[in-house]
């Protein structure tokens, strides 16, 4: 290798060692994003992993927005496309998912709006609530 062509791989290695050392983050901050995902270690929720984003937009990091969370406070508490009205039970178990006092599937299984203990037919929401004897009829 000549003297020139020597200078020039060291300088080329050196300014991609500069390039690869000098920036993280978007606001070019050394080593305070070690996923680079633009977002600072201080408020990344995952700073390891740049598909998990940044705590003012899901504050209890769990992968859920504010926007679209229940409760952005607390991780246990999930999204609102899972349990629309919040109130901890998901939409396949809540007989009106928007209407957080209605019953759940398990307290009322057709949904009719009479507790399976005080149901004739808790398999079909047509019998009449105020049947007594059971038959059908009113």
């Amino acid at each position: 290798m000549t003297r020139q062509g020597y200078r020039f791989w060291k300088l080329t290695a050196g300014l991609l060692c500069l390039t690869l050392a000098a920036c993280d983050d978007a606001k070019g901050e050394k080593g305070t994003d070690a996923d680079g995902d633009g977002v600072p270690s201080s408020s990344d929720c995952d700073d390891q992993n740049p598909m998990v984003g940044n705590r003012a937009e899901d504050g209890d990091c769990d992968g859920v927005t504010r926007a679209a969370d229940c409760n952005d406070a607390d991780a246990t508490i999930g999204a609102r496309s899972l349990d629309a009205d919040c109130d901890g039970h998901l939409v396949d178990e809540d007989c009106d998912d928007f209407d957080p006092a209605s019953d759940t599937r398990a307290e009322d299984a057709d949904c009719d709006g009479l507790r399976t203990a005080d149901d004739c037919d808790d398999t079909d929401e047509t019998v009449p609530a105020d049947d007594a004897d059971c038959d059908g009829l009113r």
